[in-house]
């Protein structure tokens, strides 16, 4: 489930109906190997007449169906072709850890490169993440992304591994963070071989000139908004913030589906080409 949206009956009625929905259309099981040989699984939905493609990278302790259910028929309806990637050690994915991202960025990178040559170059590709799959997408665009890579969307995405434990753990948990830190930093370090504050997507959006698509709920219980704001003022290309009034985590799409929709087309006509 997404994290602070779950005291919304209707919204996860909505999301468990979508989610069987999508889950019964056509499509093939991916298998591809990442660069620590991890096996990854993915579901490509391929358009018969595709104008464009979307990489879908779920959030923590969620699933490629839940979190891109509702909007899924509408990248149909757009001419996308769409690669829902299942994130490492989540669902059929293998992966000892889940990286929050930072691993989860060479994962995408690889997506990317098994989806330009599915389609031989001739696509535009868009990276889209919830959660921490806008976590992921948008630390990717700190990597060597090929041409075909026309844009990112970024849906209520985190700063780094520090700044949300911290976030949460005193906002949500109501508990100090000093001891907490070093331990999250030990464990970072550990698993990742990276420090909590080492790997933020401001570092890696201020690398790229990919055009970038941010989308957050105004009163996000889980991610602040702070965060979108700070992605937004750290990103040295093209960029754009849809700010949804009301919408908890994970809810943009839900309460506000025209406005998300338009941003969407607008941000597909401006770069598609």
């Amino acid at each position: 489930r997404i994290q602070g949206s779950a005291g919304d009956p209707l919204f996860s009625a909505r999301l468990y109906q979508c989610a069987r929905r999508l889950r019964q259309k056509p499509m093939d099981t991916v298998i591809i190997t990442a660069r620590d040989g991890m096996r990854l699984v993915g579901h490509w939905w391929q358009h018969p007449d595709a104008e464009r493609v979307v990489i879908a990278m779920h959030g923590w302790r969620s699933s490629w169906d839940h979190d891109f259910g509702m909007a899924a028929e509408f990248f149909h309806k757009q001419g996308c072709s769409v690669l829902f990637a299942e994130q490492r050690g989540q669902n059929a994915s293998e992966g000892e850890y889940i990286g929050f991202g930072v691993l989860e960025r060479y994962d995408c990178l690889a997506w990317v490169h098994w989806v330009t040559e599915k389609t031989e170059g001739n696509l535009p590709v868009y990276l889209a993440g919830i959660s921490m799959g806008a976590t992921t997408v948008m630390l990717t665009a700190g990597l060597d992304l090929p041409d075909q890579v026309k844009g990112i969307v970024a849906d209520c995405g985190f700063t780094s591994i520090y700044d949300i434990s911290r976030h949460v753990i005193k906002n949500n948990l109501h508990l100090g963070y000093g001891i907490g830190s070093k331990t999250v930093d030990n464990l970072c370090r550990k698993w990742l071989q990276v420090g909590a504050k080492e790997c933020s997507t401001a570092d890696a959006l201020t690398k790229t000139t990919v055009p970038v698509l941010m989308v957050h709920g105004e009163v996000d219980t889980f991610v602040p908004v702070s965060m979108a704001y700070e992605n937004y003022a750290a990103c040295a290309g093209p960029k754009e913030l849809l700010v949804v009034p009301k919408a908890d985590h994970g809810m943009s799409y839900f309460l506000n589906r025209k406005g998300y929709e338009d941003a969407l087309i607008r941000f597909w006509q401006k770069y598609d080409h």
